[in-house]
């Protein structure tokens, strides 16, 4: 049996004025709004659920075309005139690419680039979240050492020439703004096993200067990271808030190269079979966050939010090699927890039968390009990535009949465009 319950958006501007007139709140109130917030909020989800199964009604299969059926060409697709169009680069004339200068128990590829990066932050009602946005250089290495070490990726980038630096601590002790605008660092490291397996560890970090300003009209409530349960209040500000949102990726596993050459420097073009990485991976960041539950938010708080999660990690790479297209994507899932202070989590005032799961992502095209046949090869390669994170409630068991639904608790969306200069030595 289904039980009404109070609108999700007539509770919260209750709240919203219960909240004015008592004036600055206890830690402990917070507490209950936030907790009283989700569980209205996931009921109110539960209820909506129970009337979509109620007017679900089972659609008809369409029937199978009878046409002819046609199975795939042995060597590619059929063009109009009965041709074959081949899905491999022609054979080209003189030596393979790329050629390099060194002896091979040392191969080095050096890339040098510049960037436009930004990244989309979920908004809120009463709180605006300026899009980052910065062009970048960046310098990496690959390297294939001994026939024994991988060298992955040794990756950094930045908009400025300073050292990285980020640190949940100093972002939640004061809302001041770093020299460093944005920054990203990446290390893959990989030790060949046998031909065709690696176990790798990989580590990825990065930081952007993020903007909350308060929207005309309206007053929030910033709440420290540091507040304690003893602590009393907050302080209501229309002035903008400067975070420095950072974000990090660690992950341990296995890749499985299936041609058997398991360097990690360019090599020619060997055909399209993917290589996988699988095995499992942590990730975090901070960012102002307003509690959400799909579409209802808690908009009266802004926290500084921790989100972490952990869980099974995938890879997959394609194609590569010079005058070719490469593609690269990478994906973590698993169960997640969202820290509003030191000691408020949302899961812990969410209901008992919800836990909350994340999904993270991100995908990678270049193309590698070589306007030169001689050693060392020079590419140019430009390339283009889109990644982001999604957490979401998932309720632990579900009902007969009933729908499965995540309500939304926060999303974030990066990008990237780069031009590249490869060296293979």
């Amino acid at each position: 049996m289904l039980v009404r319950t109070p609108d999700p958006g007539r509770l919260v501007a209750a709240l919203a004025a219960a909240m004015l007139l008592a004036g600055p709140a206890s830690a402990q109130t917070i507490r209950d709004d936030v907790t009283k917030h989700v569980e209205e909020s996931l009921e109110g989800q539960d209820q909506d659920d129970g009337n979509k199964n109620k007017k679900k009604k089972k659609k008809k299969k369409p029937p199978k075309s009878q046409g002819d059926k046609k199975g795939p060409h042995p060597s590619g697709s059929p063009s109009d005139d009965g041709t074959t169009l081949l899905l491999t680069p022609p054979v080209q004339g003189g030596p393979k690419l790329p050629l390099r200068v060194m002896h091979e128990y040392f191969q080095l590829d050096l890339n040098a680039g510049v960037g436009y990066r930004g990244w989309l932050p979920q908004q809120y009602p009463t709180v605006g979240v300026s899009m980052a946005h910065y062009f970048t250089w960046s310098v990496s290495l690959k390297a294939r050492l001994f026939k024994v070490v991988n060298i992955s990726r040794a990756y950094y980038e930045s908009n400025k020439a300073t050292a990285f630096r980020t640190s949940e601590l100093s972002s939640a002790a004061k809302w001041g703004s770093l020299a460093l605008k944005a920054a990203w660092f990446l290390a893959e490291l990989g030790i060949p096993i046998l031909d065709a397996w690696e176990p790798s560890v990989r580590y990825e970090a990065r930081a952007f200067e993020t903007h909350a300003k308060p929207k005309s009209g309206s007053e929030v409530c910033v709440i420290p990271f540091t507040m304690s349960g003893d602590t009393s209040g907050c302080v209501a500000q229309t002035e903008p808030i400067t975070v420095i949102s950072s974000y990090e990726i660690a992950a341990l596993g296995v890749r499985y190269h299936p041609h058997k050459d398991a360097s990690a420097v360019m090599h020619p073009f060997a055909g399209w079979k993917p290589k996988f990485f699988f095995g499992g991976a942590y990730m975090s960041y901070v960012k102002p966050y307003q509690v959400t539950v799909g579409e209802s938010v808690l908009d009266k708080y802004l926290f500084t939010g921790r989100f972490h999660g952990g869980g099974l990690a995938l890879g997959l790479t394609m194609g590569g090699g010079p005058n070719n297209v490469f593609i690269d994507v990478w994906a973590q899932m698993g169960l997640g927890r969202v820290r509003l202070t030191r000691d408020m989590t949302l899961n812990e005032v969410a209901p008992e039968d919800w836990l909350i799961g994340y999904v993270q992502g991100n995908a990678t095209v270049s193309f590698q390009w070589a306007p030169f046949k001689f050693a060392p090869t020079i590419l140019i390669v430009p390339a283009a990535t889109v990644s982001g994170a999604s957490f979401h409630f998932v309720k632990k068991v579900l009902e007969e009949g009933e729908t499965v639904n995540m309500p939304s608790v926060n999303w974030d969306l990066l990008y990237n465009v780069s031009l590249n200069v490869v060296l293979t030595l």
